[in-house]
């Protein structure tokens, strides 16, 4: 049967009991005769209008009719009812209807009923049938865009056609119907009524209900009764013959105690009121209903109310990071502020200005001074570094007045000042800075001119002397090496192998051996004829001489010998010539045998031999003496050898020596070029920049004094400090000027003072005591030609604080003097008033957005957690405990709350706000305002309200996100005043909506300054621009209801 019902094509929304208010048109039914009938007169009230206002007769006789009055939703009238066939005149009447107005409907909502049903007596699902297929064949015919709200009746029959539809339909209850169902869950109407006395505050408070029977009467009931069934708190009256059910509380049972008269009841709805017709029957003190009567129950009850004791979704959530964005004075420029701050930054920095300049900066709290004075900063920084046409050397100051305030002002103003200016001209940090020496007390600035001239004079001396004393030891340390060098070139190997040998005495060594050898060589004069005496010296020599062919030859060619010698030569080559001869005779005669050897061969034989022979009597003559010559050979190679190894370590220590000596040679040369380099800097500093040396030591020691901590005399103390370092500023100045090379000049100090610039800001968080030694402190700093400053303040807090302090001079109550203004009083101070830039929507808008969707870096690298070199220690003792003793689950178990179970899932996401959230937030910029901090306020609430577990309402449910929106809005802007009216209108008539309170006058109940219907006329007015007008105005407040108890604690109504 589900199928055989027709939808709407276009777009449409059906519910049960949608109210005609939702809607800009309503189409109702009407008889020929035009008598009022319930739906009709239903619609006429909702409108505004009287019963009659119903068309006459005549003006029905087309089947329709129009109703329509100045300031009046207009009505249109269908024919159903005419003695007729009453699904003919449906049809064709409505049709009828649609087609002529038409024009009427263009983006527009039209409302319309189920018609038929009572005098023509059509069921709903005829008329329902009837009705789709006439809009259907209306859009196909006339296309309009247009939206239908069709209207099905809150009863039984409608909700069983309204179940047929299913999930299509736009509305929740079929969802909590089979939540119900499938949990098997059971509904208990209970009553609170015992001896007369109502019981409900006590069941409240004890989160129970009870029995107030002592007997067993109802106890099997209870016994039933499970975790999770609902108990609806009730009682029954009868009204014009009517019985009717009244509903008190809701709540979802905990526990059963199982005592037959106790169950424990978590009450979710407290002290309502919604009374159902026909249904006085149900008078027990206990008893269950059934499914159909749950229905039916359940239809007459508010969806808001349903979701929160019912959860018919499972919804898959992530944990939400918010992202929030901090009120710090860094970030982009939302407000287009860049201009003014652009025109203040080029004047102070200009080169062609000259200070003093005292610049007053006025804006409300949370205007953005802060801000407007870190942008001002930041530029006159970059300012700086462009080109000559600004100041090089600005240092630039913050004081914050508030950190101060428990302190001597005037004492924490000039100790500020000079321990930045030293921090500027150091370049150090405070901790750095508290390190050092504390010097010794100022004392007058002549005095100071003289001690850094002689400190500097000293300082030049002693580095001379330590010049003098290094060239000379470098000119020690040259000598010693060449000395060295020369040592080594004359105590060459050759003299001590000469030494050597001197000492060794070889000739002596060989005469000595000779003499015990009894070789044919046994006389010095015989080795002399083979050796000459020149070599004996050398036994190497001696040695390779005696083994020579040089020397067999010479022997075997000796005077005493040679004849002898010749002969057997002779002899022995005549004997080679004839054995050819020989070995023919020799042959014939073995002929027969086969061993002839070659003449050339058998030649050379017999020379070897024979020479063999005459080498081994020679050899064995001159072997004894090669013998002796070996060992002395071996004898004078070993001496050689130790002397060689002594020379060589001796060498080394020598190359040692010089190697340390050339590394502190350069250690000295580097200590040298380093204080010429300082001599000529001081030389520079004392010929040339005095003043500008003073100037920075003066700072230097200043910011390290403890004077202005002494209280005593404090503004002539520091009248004059001020006074010297104005002098030295200029001297510094005159002598930046003066210097022909500039770039030497700036490079004897680490950054250069041109300029000083003072940010006095959070003065308007002090107290009015504090405030006025603020403005003189300015006042002083302006007799120096020294200072920019530039003081942050809301001019409310000023004037109130200067009109505390001089009642007398600003108090017009005495006219026996002249009164001044308090604008007199600023106008001796600061030379530029400045008023901070109103923020207009359009810029609102567009800072809304961009913090909207400003998206938190995500760190994902463990590395990016941990300090550099550092590591997640594995062997941990304690990390190994806790894994071998405990193991914890991080999934979450699925909860019910809110109005689903939700299933909770790691790894938690950054929260996105979507494009219709954004637009959304947009439509509240006016009731925000214009104040940055309550704009950065308005979007980080509603982030943390979308991630809070609380509110999971699908991003499409544009009425729960306005009302939201409106709730965190109004508290913050200029309709602040109209938060008590608000709720207390609110919750007194839960059953109304914002249109009727913008209507009703309550200004008399409240005694507050601002005119209550003045500022409803204005939030009206101001609404009514707005794309979420009619949603937001047509809004029931049991929506803002449902919500409002938890946006309360985000705002300071509480306190």
């Amino acid at each position: 049967m589900e199928s055989l019902l027709p939808l709407i094509e276009s777009s449409h929304i059906i519910r049960l009991s949608i109210s005609p208010n939702e809607a800009d048109i309503a189409i109702t039914s009407i008889n020929d005769f035009g008598t009022p009938g319930e739906l009709n007169q239903y619609v006429l009230n909702e409108y505004g209008y009287l019963k009659s206002d119903l068309p006459k007769t005549t003006e029905i006789s087309y089947g329709f009719a129009t109703l329509e009055k100045k300031d009046k939703k207009p009505i249109l009238f269908v024919v159903t009812v005419n003695g007729q066939n009453v699904s003919l005149n449906l049809e064709s009447n409505l049709f009828k209807t649609l087609s002529e107005f038409r024009g009427w409907f263009r983006s527009k909502t039209l409302w319309i009923p189920l018609m038929g049903t009572g005098a023509g007596e059509l069921s709903l699902e005829e008329s329902y049938k009837i009705t789709v297929n006439v809009i259907n064949h209306f859009q196909k015919e006339f296309p309009t865009e247009t939206t239908i709200l069709l209207s099905i009746p809150n009863n039984i029959e409608g909700i069983k056609l309204f179940n047929k539809l299913g999930n299509s339909l736009n509305n929740e209850l079929i969802d909590h119907l089979n939540f119900v169902k499938e949990n098997n869950i059971n509904f208990y109407l209970a009553g609170t009524i015992w001896n007369g006395e109502n019981q409900i505050q006590r069941f409240y408070d004890k989160k129970i209900w009870e029995k107030g029977h002592d007997d067993s009467s109802y106890s099997d009931i209870i016994l039933d009764i499970k975790q999770d069934d609902i108990i609806i708190l009730k009682s029954t009256y009868a009204s014009n013959g009517i019985s009717y059910l009244r509903i008190k509380a809701i709540g979802i049972v905990r526990e059963n105690l199982k005592d037959g008269a106790t169950i424990l009841v978590d009450w979710k709805i407290k002290d309502i009121s919604i009374d159902i017709e026909n249904l006085g029957y149900f008078r027990n003190t206990i008893q269950s209903i059934y499914m159909d009567e749950v229905e039916y129950i359940l239809s007459k009850v508010d969806p808001l109310y349903l979701d929160i004791f019912l959860f018919p979704k499972i919804i898959n959530i992530k944990e939400k990071i918010a992202g929030l964005i901090s009120d710090s004075d860094d970030g982009i420029d939302y407000l287009e502020i860049e201009k003014d701050v652009n025109a203040f930054a080029k004047v102070i920095a200009a080169k062609s200005f000259e200070p003093p300049l005292a610049i007053a900066l006025f804006g409300k709290w949370g205007s953005g001074k802060s801000f407007f004075m870190k942008k001002l900063k930041t530029k006159i920084t970059d300012l700086s570094e462009i080109n000559n046409t600004y100041c090089e050397g600005i240092a630039q100051i913050h004081f914050n007045a508030w950190s101060y305030m428990d302190s001597n002002l005037w004492a924490s103003i000039v100790t500020r000042i000079f321990e930045e200016l030293n921090s500027y001209i150091n370049q150090n940090k405070k901790s750095d800075i508290l390190k050092k020496e504390i010097e010794k007390e100022l004392s007058s600035h002549l005095s100071i001119a003289k001690e850094e001239v002689d400190l500097l004079n000293n300082k030049k001396s002693i580095l001379e002397q330590q010049i003098f004393n290094l060239h000379n030891k470098k000119n020690n340390l040259e000598r010693e090496i060449d000395d060295n060098i020369k040592k080594i070139q004359q105590n060459t190997i050759c003299d001590i192998i000469k030494n050597v040998n001197k000492e060794f005495n070889v000739k002596k060594e060989v005469i000595d051996s000779l003499e015990k050898n009894n070789s044919f060589i046994n006389s010095k004069e015989e080795l002399e004829k083979i050796i000459p005496e020149k070599y004996w010296d050398d036994p190497e020599k001696t040695y390779q001489i005696i083994r020579s062919k040089y020397t067999f030859l010479k022997e075997f060619f000796r005077k005493d010998k040679i004849l002898s010698n010749i002969l057997w030569l002779a002899f022995i080559l005549v004997l080679i010539a004839c054995i050819p001869f020989i070995l023919e005779l020799f042959t014939k005669k073995i002929s027969g045998m086969s061993f002839l050897i070659p003449q050339a061969t058998l030649s050379v034989l017999i020379t070897c031999r024979v020479i063999w022979c005459r080498g081994e009597a020679i050899y064995k003559k001159l072997q004894p003496a090669i013998a002796s010559f070996w060992k002395i050979k071996e004898k004078y190679e070993i001496s050689i050898n130790e002397a060689k190894a002594k020379f060589e370590q001796e060498e080394k220590v020598i190359k040692l020596i010089i190697e340390k000596n050339k590394s502190e040679i350069l250690l000295i040369s580097e200590q040298i070029q380093k204080t010429e380099i300082l001599k000529t800097d001081l030389e520079f500093r004392i010929s040339n920049a005095l003043t500008t040396e003073t100037l920075y030591s003066f700072i230097d020691k200043r910011s390290k004094s403890n004077d202005y901590k002494k209280h005593l005399g404090i503004i002539s103390t520091i009248r004059k400090d001020f006074e010297i370092l104005n002098d030295l500023f200029i001297g510094h100045n005159e002598e930046f000027n003066k210097t022909t090379n500039v770039e030497l000049f700036k490079s004897k100090f680490k950054k250069p003072l041109e300029r000083i610039i003072l940010y006095i800001d959070d003065l308007d968080r002090c107290p009015e005591e504090n405030v006025v030694q603020v403005l003189e402190a300015v006042n002083l700093l302006m007799a120096f030609p020294l200072f920019v400053v530039v003081v942050g303040v809301d001019s409310r807090w000023v004037k109130n604080a200067l009109n505390k302090k001089y009642n007398t001079q600003f108090d017009d109550s005495n006219n026996l003097i002249e009164v001044l203004e308090v604008s007199n009083y600023l106008e001796k101070i600061f030379q530029i008033p400045f008023h901070l830039k109103v923020a207009e929507d359009s810029n609102v808008k567009d800072m809304i957005r961009n913090l909207a969707q400003y998206k938190i870096k995500k760190i994902t690298d463990l590395a990016e957690l941990l300090p550099i070199n550092e590591s997640v220690d594995v062997n941990n003792e304690n990390v190994r405990e806790n894994k071998s003793t405990q193991v914890i689950d991080t999934k979450e178990s699925p909860t019910i709350k809110g109005n689903g179970i939700i299933n909770n899932l790691n790894d938690p996401e950054d929260l996105i706000l979507n494009d219709n959230e954004v637009e959304l937030m947009q439509e509240m910029s006016e009731v925000v305002g214009n104040n940055p901090r309550c704009i950065k306020r308005f979007v980080n609430t509603f982030r943390v309200i979308k991630a809070h577990e609380e509110f999971n309402y699908p991003d499409d449910s544009n009425k729960e996100i306005i009302a939201i929106l409106f709730l965190i809005a109004l508290p913050l802007g200029k309709y602040k005043n109209l938060v008590k009216s608000f709720e207390k209108y609110m919750y007194e008539n839960n059953n109304k909506m914002l249109y009727d309170y913008l209507k009703y006058d309550d200004s008399n109940l409240f005694n507050l300054k601002d005119n209550i219907s003045e500022l409803k006329h204005n939030l009206d007015v101001v609404l009514t621009d707005k794309k979420i007008y009619s949603i937001l105005q047509e809004t029931n407040f049991n929506i803002f209801i449902k919500h409002n108890g938890f946006i309360r604690r985000f705002t300071f109504s509480q306190l």
